[in-house]
């Protein structure tokens, strides 16, 4: 009787899961994930800024996020065509489309566990791993405003360094093009025992049957 092996298995239960949990996160679950997402990032801001004087986060009618980002608790100053001019916050946009890219990770995460085989470490890895990769989009995207806080910061001064420049493109690249798609992946490797169990006998060879040695019986001369 033909048997898939165990990796094609998960490959097609994890690809059936992939299809299913991104659809269900499109059709139902960006509104409440984008929703906590603004809620804890907006802690978040207001703990790296210190403050707690307004909103840093604000949506408006078409669903994109407005920024405004403390910038010391000294006034800065730039100059522009009409004298020096002080500020004291940055503000920016981030349309929608880009934000929820942020809420990506959270159902390919739940794919790839649900995919594997389920018992208590998979449960565990379920809860945990969920906490996780929801830590690490808020994280990323607190990064993403920052770096955008530091670009128009740095557009207002004349002069921008070269290597700050890169270090900001090279950033908004790991935390757009990387950090999303890989932080499901190491994450369920990481807290799922069994799939990392599973994971790394794959490429190990079956163990050698060893078949019991035929033992003559000892002839006995005659008396």
């Amino acid at each position: 009787m033909f048997t898939l092996k165990p990796q094609v298995r998960f490959l097609l239960r994890g690809s059936a899961l992939l299809i299913v949990m991104l659809a269900l996160w499109w059709l139902a679950l960006r509104p409440p994930m984008l929703f906590l997402l603004r809620v804890s990032e907006s802690v978040a801001l207001r703990l790296v800024s210190n403050t707690d004087s307004t909103d840093p986060i604000t949506v408006d009618s078409s669903g994109d996020w407005n920024f405004r980002i403390p910038v010391e608790d000294t006034p800065r100053e730039t100059v522009r065509k009409d004298g020096p001019a002080k500020f004291q916050s940055i503000e920016f946009t981030l349309p929608r489309a880009d934000v929820v890219l942020f809420t990506f990770s959270v159902p390919v995460y739940w794919a790839i566990v649900l995919a594997a085989p389920m018992g208590r470490s998979g449960i565990r890895a379920l809860l945990w791993g969920t906490a996780l990769v929801s830590l690490v989009e808020v994280l990323s995207l607190l990064v993403q405003v920052e770096i955008f806080a530091y670009t128009v910061e740095a557009q207002l001064h004349v002069g921008a360094d070269g290597l700050a420049t890169w270090s900001r493109e090279f950033g908004t690249r790991l935390v757009v093009g990387v950090i999303p798609f890989a932080a499901p992946v190491l994450a369920a490797v990481a807290l799922h025992r069994d799939l990392r169990a599973q994971i790394f006998s794959w490429g190990a060879s079956p163990p050698a049957i060893v078949k019991p040695a035929k033992t003559r019986p000892a002839k006995t001369g005659n008396v």
